[in-house]
């Protein structure tokens, strides 16, 4: 080991290789910098360096190339890589290049001399390099992965919150503008189309904002289900009944199913309501040109969860459409916020989002299938009301 560790820094940018080096003299080092593999292969074959800090990305050699030609003559050779966060492929690159260390890119300066000096210190002490890149890789890639949450969560925050605070003042608006275009309406002379025309989007737009704004008072207040016992069987009666008239102007048949002696369910009627609603409607807009519609009741069971939640006797509810179908690439996306496959139409990318929340805080289960051009199926899992619930029958009772 020399007086001053000697460390030979390669990056194509020439500025970056001379603010780590004036970094690393801080604390003592000796730094020699290069701008490719060849130059820095070059200086290496007449000066013995301690460490040698690389980007992975080096336009001129393949970093395995570059690593294997610097240990030749120094097998011990502490290689600290630095790499662009969330880049898989290089990051895997090196692990198999062997490098010492992986610090992601843009290089923390205090993070690099720590590892410099972690990589000086241990230089003749035997280990597995491999193991530690790779859990430094892991790290990395988790840090990064909680950072993405943590910011999208607290923009859904933010807008929750706005959500809230302003939803009464826009609905105000709105209903204003709602009021104007019906007088409007009131007003109109036969025969003018046009003006009709712009009085019908009016009003439509004025509706959904309506409805985003509902949407988003509804993700800031969170589901809050109170714990009492209901029939969902005559809970989800109801809501189809209210609806069925509407669905059959459309062409949409209505058929439920529901086995007998169904156990209670736990939790909110009112939030349990409103995601049969948004279900049914996600149904009647998927059916543009009429088709069937199927409510199904049947018992079931809730597997054990990855958490440790526990399982036990549900009622599963499906709500099964013939309609135009969702694209398979956009079905494991359905229940996020803001998606949504109906941006043409009006779409906000709430409703299921909602119903998966509510869902959730009932300790249920909510899914989909769908095959395009054929239909769409959405299940739904609670919990019955009580563990030793009676066991319920198989035969379907058809309305």
């Amino acid at each position: 080991m020399h007086d001053r560790p000697r460390v030979l820094i390669t990056d194509p940018s020439s500025d970056l290789v001379r603010a780590l080096s004036d970094v690393l003299e801080e604390q003592g080092d000796l730094c020699t910098g290069a701008t490719s593999a060849l130059e820095a292969l070059q200086l290496a074959s007449s000066v013995a360096f301690d460490v040698v800090v690389v980007d992975i990305a080096l336009p001129d050699m393949p970093i395995e190339r570059f690593i294997e030609q610097l240990r030749r003559n120094d097998p011990s050779l502490a290689v600290v890589g630095t790499v662009l966060e969330g880049d898989e492929e290089r990051i895997r690159r090196a692990l198999d290049a062997d490098v010492t260390f992986l610090l992601s890119k843009p290089v923390d300066p205090h993070e690099l001399s720590l590892v410099v000096r972690r990589a000086i210190e241990g230089r003749e002490v035997t280990w597995d390099r491999r193991e530690m890149a790779r859990r430094l890789a892991e790290a990395s890639a988790s840090v990064q992965h909680i950072q993405e949450q943590l910011v999208r969560y607290q923009r859904l925050a933010t807008i929750g919150d706005l959500g809230a605070g302003s939803a009464h003042e826009i609905k105000n608006l709105l209903g204003i503008v709602g009021v104007a275009a019906h007088y409007l309406r009131g007003k109109l002379s036969e025969g003018n189309e046009k003006l009709a025309t712009h009085l019908d989007t009016i009003e439509k737009q004025v509706r959904r904002c309506n409805e985003i704004v509902m949407g988003l008072m509804a993700l800031s207040r969170g589901p809050r289900p109170a714990q009492a016992s209901f029939d969902l069987r005559e809970m989800v009666d109801d809501v189809a009944a209210l609806m069925e008239f509407g669905l059959s102007r459309r062409g949409i048949r209505v058929r439920r199913q529901y086995a007998a002696d169904l156990p209670n369910v736990l939790g909110s009627s009112n939030d349990v309501k409103h995601v049969f609603i948004n279900l049914i409607l996600n149904a009647r807009d998927a059916m543009p040109e009429g088709g069937e519609l199927r409510i199904v009741l049947m018992p079931a069971s809730i597997p054990v969860r990855a958490d440790g939640q526990a399982g036990g006797t549900a009622v599963s509810a499906s709500v099964i459409d013939t309609g135009e179908g969702i694209p398979a690439e956009a079905l494991g996306r359905v229940f996020e916020r803001f998606f949504t496959t109906k941006a043409d139409r009006g779409g906000t990318g709430l409703g299921l989002a909602i119903c998966r929340d509510i869902v959730n805080a009932h300790n249920g289960i909510i899914q989909a299938q769908s095959t395009p051009g054929r239909g769409t199926t959405v299940q739904v899992l609670l919990p019955a009301a009580h563990a030793e619930g009676p066991e319920a029958g198989s035969a379907p009772a058809g309305h």
